[in-house]
C-alpha cells in the first residue's frame, strides 16, 4: 500500500468465525509483525557533479574500468533497462580521465550523460523495463574532426559557445566562425588568439577557456547512476547496466 502523506498507510482487518458453539479462532497478537520498508528517494541532484558530493540519496556507482593507453577511446554509450513510471527519473553521469593526466579519476567532475526519453513504464506492471541508451553531449565532443569528446583540468567542457563567455574571464579562439571576436577584447580573428572578454559574444564562434589544460580521449571512466523521485512510494528500477566505449 502506498504511503500517503499524513494518513494511514498500513491497515490490518481479521476476519475469524467458527461453526461450533465450542471452538473459536484466536489471534495471538504478540506474534504478529510489520516490515515495513522505507525507499531512500529524493529528486535533488544538486552538487552530483562534484567529485565527492551530490544531494541524491540513492546512487550507484561503478568500479573504474581501465584500458591500455592505444586503446583509448573517443566516445561512450551506457544502456540500461528502467522501471521508470510517472513521477520518477533515472539520471546517468560518466567521468573521465585521459593516460596523460596525472591526476586521480576520483577528483574528476562528473557529467551529465544525454538521453531522449519519452515513454514511461506501467504503474501497475512492475516488470514494465525500457531500455534507454545515454551518450555523451554533443557540446564535449568537439575534439577535431573525429569528435573525440574534450575535458579540461579544471572539469570544464573544452570548447564551447562564445555566447557563453563571461566579462572579465580569459578566452582562446578555438575557431572564429561568423564572430568578430574584435568586439569582444581580442586583437584580432585567429585560431589560438588569448584575449580577455569584455562581454559575451554573438555568432557561431567558439572558444574554450586561456589556463586549462585541454585533454582529447580518455583511458579511464567511472558511471554513476542515480534514481529520482518525488514520492518515496513510487520507485525507479534499473538493471542490465552496459557501457561501452567507442572509438571512431
Amino acid at each position: 500500500m502506498r504511503l500517503l502523506d499524513g494518513a494511514k498507510s498500513y491497515v490490518a482487518y481479521v476476519n475469524m468465525s467458527t461453526s461450533s458453539d465450542y471452538v473459536m479462532p484466536v489471534v495471538d497478537s504478540s506474534l504478529v509483525g510489520v516490515v515495513y520498508i522505507e525507499h531512500m528517494l529524493n529528486e535533488d541532484v544538486t552538487d552530483e557533479l562534484l567529485p565527492a558530493s551530490g544531494n541524491l540519496e540513492s546512487k550507484y556507482i561503478s568500479k573504474v574500468v581501465q584500458f591500455a593507453e592505444d586503446n583509448a577511446a573517443e566516445d561512450l554509450m551506457v544502456i540500461l533497462q528502467e522501471y521508470r513510471p510517472a513521477g520518477t527519473d533515472v539520471k546517468v553521469w560518466a567521468r573521465i580521465k585521459n593516460a596523460s593526466d596525472i591526476d586521480d579519476i576520483s577528483n574528476k567532475h562528473w557529467f551529465e550523460l544525454s538521453s531522449s526519453k519519452s515513454a514511461v513504464s506501467s504503474d501497475i506492471n512492475k516488470e514494465n523495463y525500457i531500455d534507454t541508451t545515454y551518450r555523451i553531449p554533443a557540446a564535449m565532443l568537439s575534439g577535431g574532426d573525429i569528435d573525440a569528446i574534450q575535458y579540461t583540468s579544471s572539469g570544464n567542457v573544452a570548447v564551447f559557445s562564445c555566447t557563453e563567455m563571461v566579462a572579465n574571464t580569459d578566452y582562446i579562439i578555438v575557431e572564429a566562425g561568423s564572430t568578430d571576436f574584435t568586439d569582444f577584447g581580442s586583437a584580432n580573428n585567429d585560431v589560438g588568439t588569448s584575449f580577455t572578454a569584455t562581454a559575451p559574444g554573438t555568432g557561431d564562434g567558439r572558444i574554450s577557456f586561456a589556463d586549462d589544460i585541454v585533454y582529447t580521449r580518455f583511458s579511464e571512466f567511472q558511471i554513476k547512476i542515480g534514481m529520482a523521485s518525488s514520492n518515496r512510494a513510487i520507485y525507479p528500477k534499473a538493471s542490465k547496466l552496459r557501457a561501452i566505449a567507442l572509438q571512431r
